[in-house]
């Protein structure tokens, strides 16, 4: 099963955790896929055998605006593939898996964007009557990103960037009660921006994060629970300067079983980020909610809503502004088949950044507007999947952005025909 744009997103090679709305896609479209088609655990008939799985994945797509810009957009084919290899076992408690895979992409006209990216990572699972502990951590060295809303790394104007980052998580959560659930999380998050790869200005934002805090659930009724949390983040910047920070954040939230076919979600956050030097921090709010629906036996979809305030380095001001970002999003998920099945989705994000700008009109010169920068985006994209048998699989995929803002130099359109074949052996 293939998700709707998360294989779109990376079908140029580019890692797209930075871009707009990335999280809150990639978290509604995971949790949709959950509810329709269940969890990824190991079949538990093959507890105490060690299970092998080689993959190859050969790709391409067609892409009308490889570069993102309004002006002299040029298509591409990309020729795409990625291999790997896992090794998992699942015993009565334990759950243990390791994996290595080596990604690329060479585009036919655009050279200087072929990328090759490696991921190496490993996961461990021990699940007790009443206390479950999760671990996990994933490596990518020379990693390819776009650069999204980290604008302050778009020094060249090249959209990406090269990364070493390395992500590593413990879980740690304890069943008070039938009704009562406490974990604690521990996470680390490195991004290092090599100079062989990258200017040494985009080094200098080379950082690394540790989080930590507590969570609570309680199930207040049969079909209605909530939560609360706080994480404490401490952010370092190799090179120092006026970013290293840290921040505190509380969320409230819960979540309800309205009927049999249809569940809704909401939370509600609270940040206070301060930097170590005289840069003034910012507090932010975020909410979100949703909502699911079973359709049909065979039939999901899922829509939502979140904003949130954050602080974001704007390039062309050179300081940083507040930003509100907005997204709007719905999903909808059929499994045609057995083996074949449809995924859709479609959102609108709009980022607005306090103050205003000054730019000059890239058609006329002779003049400039000052205005509020305000940017929407849409996206539409859908994926068919079909597994003619158990070791081949094929995902075809089309995916169109409209980008629309106050100020014209930030207009495109891209649109991507994709397709995939998915080898195990």
């Amino acid at each position: 099963m293939a998700y709707a744009s998360k294989l779109l997103d990376n079908s140029s090679g580019f890692d797209e955790s930075f871009t707009t709305g990335y999280a809150a896609r990639a978290f509604a479209e995971d949790f949709l896929y959950q509810q329709a088609y269940g969890s990824y655990l190991l079949d538990t008939k093959k507890q105490h055998e060690w299970i092998v799985t080689k993959t190859f994945s050969p790709s391409i797509t067609y892409a009308t605006n490889v570069s993102g810009t309004r002006r002299d957009a040029k298509d591409d084919i990309i020729y795409g593939y990625s291999s790997g290899v896992g090794v998992a076992r699942q015993f009565k408690k334990i759950f243990i898996s390791t994996f290595y895979s080596v990604a690329g992409t060479q585009n036919v006209e655009q050279e200087e964007s072929n990328t090759v990216n490696h991921s190496f990572g490993q996961s461990a699972t021990y699940t007790g009557n009443r206390i479950g502990v999760t671990f996990s951590n994933t490596l990518q060295p020379a990693a390819t990103y776009a650069t999204g809303e980290r604008t302050e790394l778009d020094v060249n104007n090249q959209q990406k960037v090269v990364t070493w980052a390395d992500n590593a998580n413990l879980n740690v959560a304890y069943k008070v009660s039938p009704k009562t659930k406490v974990d604690y999380n521990l996470a680390y998050k490195l991004y290092y921006f090599p100079v062989a790869q990258n200017s040494t200005t985009v080094n200098s934002f080379s950082e690394y994060t540790f989080t930590m805090g507590p969570r609570m659930t309680y199930q207040i009724l049969p079909k209605v629970s909530i939560f609360t949390s706080y994480e404490f983040a401490r952010s370092y910047f190799f090179e120092g300067g006026d970013f290293s920070s840290k921040s505190d954040t509380v969320n409230i939230g819960g979540s309800v079983k309205i009927t049999p076919k249809m569940s809704a979600n909401a939370s509600l956050g609270y940040s206070m980020l301060s930097y170590d030097t005289n840069v003034l921090g910012f507090d932010s709010v975020t909410l979100s909610y949703g909502l699911t629906r079973r359709l049909t036996q065979k039939i999901f979809m899922s829509a939502g809503y979140s904003t949130s305030t954050t602080e974001d380095f704007d390039a062309l001001a050179g300081q940083n502004k507040t930003q509100l970002t907005q997204n709007y999003l719905t999903n909808l998920s059929w499994k045609i088949t057995p083996r074949a099945s449809l995924a859709a989705g479609a959102s609108m994000i709009i980022n607005s950044k306090e103050g205003f700008i000054t730019l000059r009109d890239p058609d006329n010169e002779t003049l400039t507007f000052t205005r509020e920068q305000e940017d929407v985006t849409y996206e539409w994209n859908t994926t068919y999947s079909w597994n003619p048998a158990p070791y081949v699989g094929f995902v075809f995929g089309y995916r169109f952005i409209n980008n629309n803002s106050s100020f014209v130099d930030f207009e495109s359109d891209d649109q991507r025909i994709f397709t995939q074949a998915n080898c195990r052996f």
